[in-house]
């Protein structure tokens, strides 16, 4: 959209009148932003269809490498790491996770996935772990695993 888009110095158009971009007049809420398909976390790219972690302040694009997180966060020119795998950058996928995000354990179903610290996921003692009951006890995760959250159900 260029800077007629995205730079608010030339917008004049009521959001009542549902013309974007738009300036808040009290009778219509300025449109929110639709969901993306990225992890919490992270934001999407200008495509679209790949995630950089939120740090970046812009996904993939001219400049990436410089800034915060390096080419390794922000740049997605080679990335293919699907979302569900709960890896940045990703490529936004609609497939579910089938599989414990990078740095997590599985409980005994393999259902539900905790911090790799508290060592299993789950079970007798698991308040007794490092991370304690929210991190390594299952009964009370509500988060989903494709949210790149821990502890959470697959």
């Amino acid at each position: 959209g260029g800077q007629w888009a995205c730079c608010t110095g030339q917008v004049t158009a009521l959001c009542s009148t549902g013309v974007l971009p738009c300036v808040a007049d009290g009778e219509t809420e300025p449109p929110t932003d639709p969901p993306t398909g990225c992890p919490t976390g992270s934001i999407v790219d200008g495509n679209g269809d790949k995630c950089c972690d939120d740090a970046c302040g812009i996904c993939g694009g001219y400049g990436c490498h410089l800034r915060t997180g390096g080419a390794a966060a922000c740049c997605t020119s080679w990335t293919t790491a699907l979302c569900s795998t709960g890896v940045l950058p990703c490529v936004i996928d609609d497939e579910p996770m089938t599989e414990c995000p990078a740095n997590s354990v599985a409980d005994a179903t393999g259902t539900k996935c905790c911090p790799v610290t508290c060592g299993t996921c789950g079970g007798y003692g698991c308040h007794l772990r490092p991370g304690g009951d929210i991190a390594c006890c299952t009964g009370g995760i509500t988060a989903s695993c494709s949210d790149n959250v821990l502890p959470c159900s697959l």
